[in-house]
């Protein structure tokens, strides 16, 4: 995919970046004045001058700094003004003066420690933080979406090719669906990212749990450090419908943050593959098969992917929403989007493409997977006690040297 990230730290024609300087230069001539009169000035009315001019000198350098970028996504000749919202608001924004949190680099490379920083900040088992104390200054957030975003943009097709090193760790994961203590919980056991521990996410990060900005910060964060070594795909839920319709949208607009930010989530959704194939043998995306017969990875690789999802039989639907059923063929799925398909459907599609195995997510499951359809689907859920009231377990998937599953199951973990 062709990538024009273009560079606004042109500060002799960026006009915000002008209207700072001209701040900077208001205030250095009010000191002067001050300095004149200082014997009319009592010395601490004079060092709250210079206090409060420190700091908006502060604050407007850290408005120059970060490196705000356009994506262009020129390949679909998308309507670029719907991909860049999140860059647009970051023009105007400013940080918050009273935040003390993690605070994002300007040069947008975060380090581990920085990521754990910020895990320990969101923090609340007890829920005794103030919002000021565990939640990401809003600019400091977006300036993550928009980087994570140019990472993204970065992938040519909807459908990724990942070769997996027999010497590295690779772990997928089902829904988490806002349980970020669950989810913290999942890293001790089986380890933090790393460059090592590779991780595959499958989608629906938010909606139903209370954390779902927890969650979807953390995934960014660790998108952002291990860029070639941390993975997501998109689910049914990274979409705005499914959000409003199942609270993340109330977490963000009314609880969290405001609607500007609910807008840049929907906008970094657009940007997540659909799918990633593993070593030319095993497909892993959120839903499942289609009603159309003969659809290759070579076909899916071309979807749009930068759109939001329409609920219809397109092979975007299908592939967030399909079920695996003990049947025959396809039939329309009760969901109201996508399909449930049969064995034979399973095993012609993977026969046609030459892999050996689906593993999806998407459903619920009391041991936290089932294995479905000869051995041919896997369905993997990481959410344990699904709604506080399922009872379920959660589980992942770690693949050896010889690509074989091994499932690791965890109980859920307590929360506020």
């Amino acid at each position: 995919m062709e990538n024009d990230l273009s560079d606004h730290m042109n500060l002799n024609n960026n006009k915000e970046n002008k209207d700072e300087i001209q701040k900077v230069e208001n205030i250095i001539d009010k000191l002067k004045v001050c300095f004149k009169k200082n014997k009319e000035y009592s010395s601490k009315k004079i060092l709250f001058i210079y206090f409060i001019a420190l700091i908006t000198i502060i604050y407007s350098i850290k408005a120059l700094t970060f490196k705000k970028t356009k994506i262009s996504i020129k390949k679909y000749n998308l309507n670029q003004n719907t991909l860049n919202k999140t860059e647009e608001i970051l023009e105007k924004l400013k940080p918050n003066m009273l935040y003390k949190g993690p605070v994002f680099p300007s040069d947008g490379n975060i380090t581990k420690e920085w990521v754990f920083e910020l895990i320990d900040f969101m923090k609340d088992l007890e829920n005794k933080k103030s919002y000021e104390e565990k939640y990401i200054d809003k600019i400091y957030l977006l300036q993550m979406i928009s980087k994570a975003k140019s990472i993204l943009a970065e992938y040519d097709e909807a459908i990724i090719d990942l070769n997996i090193p027999k010497d590295k760790n690779f772990t997928i994961v089902g829904d988490i669906h806002g349980q970020y203590y669950d989810l913290l919980n999942l890293f001790n056991i089986n380890g933090y990212p790393s460059e090592d521990n590779i991780y595959l996410f499958n989608g629906d990060y938010v909606d139903r749990g209370s954390f779902g900005i927890e969650v979807i910060t953390t995934l960014i964060a660790f998108k952002i450090l291990y860029p070639n070594h941390f993975f997501l795909n998109r689910g049914n839920h990274e979409d705005v419908d499914m959000n409003i319709k199942y609270d993340f949208a109330v977490e963000v607009v009314a609880d969290k943050y405001d609607k500007e930010v609910f807008d840049c989530f929907c906008e970094f959704y657009k940007f997540l593959p659909l799918g990633h194939v593993i070593n030319n043998k095993i497909l892993v995306l959120h839903g499942g098969l289609f009603s159309k017969e003969g659809v290759t990875i070579s076909e899916l690789k071309k979807i749009n992917r930068f759109i939001n999802i329409q609920y219809d039989n397109s092979l975007i639907c299908e592939l967030l929403w399909s079920d695996p059923r003990d049947i025959e063929g396809w039939t329309p799925s009760e969901r109201g989007a996508g399909v449930f398909f049969g064995q034979d459907v399973t095993e012609k599609f993977l026969r046609e493409n030459k892999l050996d195995l689906l593993i999806r997510s998407h459903e619920v499951k009391m041991e936290g997977y089932e294995i479905q359809h000869g051995g041919k689907v896997i369905t993997l859920f990481s959410a344990p006690n699904y709604y506080d009231l399922y009872g379920n377990k959660a589980a992942i998937i770690k693949l050896d040297s010889e690509l074989e599953p091994n499932f690791i199951q965890f109980d859920a973990s307590p929360h506020p």
